[in-house]
């Protein structure tokens, strides 16, 4: 993980940190003396902040308690005024002094790690004129190799995608991420470019697995096509059209990627970030497939990320949750996904 990242979970775990050795009070209460006192917020302290730091499941945990506490603080605030109420008397039985928050944590804390654990497929399916046969297309997206993901898991996607029997598989970026051992890049590049599918598998890259020209080599050599901000035309069918990050200062604009192409053929765009959705729909694009949001990875984070399916006229944006997970392979929002989609 970058340094940047170290840093800007300090501040917030100091924060939240204070904040739970504040409502444990009511189940634990200071001790008397004063440098034991000091002793047991160091301990509160540090549990939290190093579970942070090291993105340990204890930082998930942590988070949902602390996210129960809030939302029972903010119940209790709005009836503040009617503690005699039945509704107040139920509430404040529940809550139990907090033990409840516990409780509940620790179930969506589980309920998390079972939904990284068992991905789905999900299939989707339009239809286009432009197309004279149907075309299958297996996406990936956001494996982020290592974070609860192993070699087993690209044997896993790869018998996934050959039983759906698709006519070419695309990685959308981030498949791996600065934490993705040595060992696993290797066993990706060498597998999964030998998914028997009719047009071979393509690449572009995310925020995270930023393309060098050693990592290229790499993919090409295990028989991955990268498409760095370029267009191809596939079979005389349908054209590929794979973009960088949308980090990138050089990153061309989507008219100079697409100024010679036939609009009478299907259009379909590989963008890591789901950007430029008004120029691809203003341009002919048929369909857009897009990762990196993960459909938000832990509730109540998929409210303020876009995710799903957006339709306007002719053109379709597919934005997957991703097959893996980034930081801590925990996911209770949205489900890890294998994305299929069908041209007809």
């Amino acid at each position: 993980m970058k340094l940047i990242h170290y840093l800007l979970f300090i501040p917030p775990a100091f924060l939240f940190g204070y904040y739970l050795r504040r409502k444990l009070r009511r189940l634990v209460p200071d001790p008397k003396s004063k440098w034991s006192n000091l002793l047991y917020y160091f301990i509160i302290f540090s549990i939290f902040v190093i579970s942070i730091l090291t993105l340990s499941y204890f930082a998930v945990y942590f988070f949902y308690v602390i996210l129960f506490y809030a939302l029972f603080d903010v119940v209790f605030f709005l009836l503040h005024r009617k503690k005699d109420s039945k509704v107040y008397q139920i509430i404040t039985k529940f809550y139990a002094r907090g033990i409840t928050v516990f409780i509940l944590a620790l179930l969506v804390t589980g309920y998390g790690l079972y939904m990284a654990n068992h991905p789905v497929v999900r299939h989707y399916s339009y239809d286009i004129s432009k197309l004279d046969e149907p075309l299958s297309i297996a996406m990936i997206s956001d494996l982020h190799l290592g974070t609860g993901t192993t070699e087993y898991t690209i044997d896993e996607i790869i018998e996934t995608v050959e039983k759906e029997k698709v006519d070419l598989l695309v990685l959308v970026g981030d498949i791996f991420d600065e934490m993705t051992p040595e060992y696993l890049k290797e066993y990706a590049y060498s597998q999964l470019g030998k998914v028997d599918a009719s047009y071979g598998t393509y690449y572009v890259e995310g925020n995270h697995d930023r393309l060098t020209d050693e990592t290229r080599a790499s993919w090409e050599k295990g028989g991955v096509q990268v498409l760095t901000d370029e267009t191809i035309f596939v079979d005389s069918r349908f054209y590929l059209v794979g973009r960088y990050d949308y980090t990138r200062s050089n990153r061309c604009t989507l008219g100079e990627l697409l100024k010679d192409v036939d609009t009478n053929y299907p259009i379909i765009v590989l963008d890591h970030q789901p950007q430029d959705e008004s120029n691809a729909y203003q341009l002919g694009v048929d369909l857009q497939l897009s990762g990196h949001t993960h459909g938000g990875q832990l509730l109540p984070g998929n409210f303020f990320v876009k995710s799903g399916v957006k339709i306007k006229d002719n053109y379709h944006l597919v934005i997957s949750n991703g097959y893996g997970t980034w930081g801590i392979p925990i996911r209770t929002a949205g489900k890890s996904e294998l994305v299929v989609v069908t041209l007809n």
